[in-house]
C-alpha cells in the first residue's frame, strides 16, 4: 500500500529513521490515538461501536509511556502537531460529535495497521535507535505473538458482525479511504519537518 511507503514510513522500513524523527511520529500518534479513543468511548452506547471496544487495544498509555521513555516528562510541551494531524484530530472530533459511524473507519485504519505490522516496526525501530527491552516501542506491544493474532481476529470479526443501516458500508469504506490519505499526508509532512 502506498501510505506504508510514503515519507517518514518509508525511512522507518529502510531503518533510516532518526531519534527525532521517531518521536515526532509517536507524538502525532499519541494526539489521533487519543482523539480516536476518546471518540470511541464517547460513542460506546452505538452497537456498532460497541463491538471495537477493547482495552487491550488502546494505545494512548503506551504511546504517552514511550514519549517520556524517549523525549522526557516535558514532550508535551515541546513538540509539535503537524498540520495533518491537527486536521485528522478535528474531523475525529466533529464525526464524534455527529454520533457517525465513520469513526469504524479510523478504528479498522490504526487498530489493525498496528496489529499487523507493529511487531515488526518495533523490531526495526529498537535495532536503528539502540533502544533496551521495550523502551520507546511499548506502543507496538500487543502481547504474545497468539495474543496478536487472536487481538487481530476479534477485531476483524467484530468488523464483520457491524449492525449496520443501508450506506453506512460506503460511508466507512469512504472514511477509511480519507484515513488512509490523511495518514499519507502526516507520513510526507514529518519526512520533511
Amino acid at each position: 500500500m502506498q501510505t506504508e511507503r510514503s515519507g517518514l514510513m518509508s525511512d522507518l522500513l529502510a531503518g533510516r529513521i532518526t531519534r527525532a524523527r521517531y518521536i515526532a511520529l509517536l507524538f502525532n500518534l499519541h494526539a489521533l490515538y487519543t482523539a480516536l479513543e476518546t471518540a470511541l468511548v464517547q460513542q460506546q452506547t452505538d452497537p456498532a461501536i460497541a463491538l471495537l471496544q477493547t482495552g487491550a487495544l488502546q494505545r494512548t498509555a503506551a504511546l504517552a509511556c514511550d514519549l517520556q521513555s524517549l523525549q522526557g516528562t516535558q514532550w508535551q510541551q515541546v513538540l509539535t502537531l503537524q498540520p495533518a494531524l491537527r486536521d485528522y484530530v478535528s474531523r475525529l472530533q466533529v464525526l464524534a460529535a455527529a454520533g457517525s459511524r465513520a469513526l469504524v473507519a479510523h478504528a479498522y485504519v490504526r487498530y489493525l495497521g498496528d496489529l499487523n505490522g507493529g511487531q515488526a516496526l518495533a523490531r526495526l525501530v529498537m535495532r536503528r535507535l539502540d533502544l533496551v527491552g521495550a523502551e520507546g516501542t511499548r506502543f507496538y506491544d500487543f502481547g504474545t505473538p497468539d495474543e496478536v493474532a487472536a487481538r487481530r481476529t476479534a477485531f476483524r470479526s467484530a468488523i464483520g458482525q457491524l449492525p449496520l443501516r443501508a450506506g453506512e458500508a460506503d460511508l466507512i469504506v469512504d472514511e477509511a479511504c480519507w484515513a488512509f490519505r490523511q495518514h499519507q499526508r502526516l507520513f510526507e509532512e514529518l519526512q520533511s519537518a
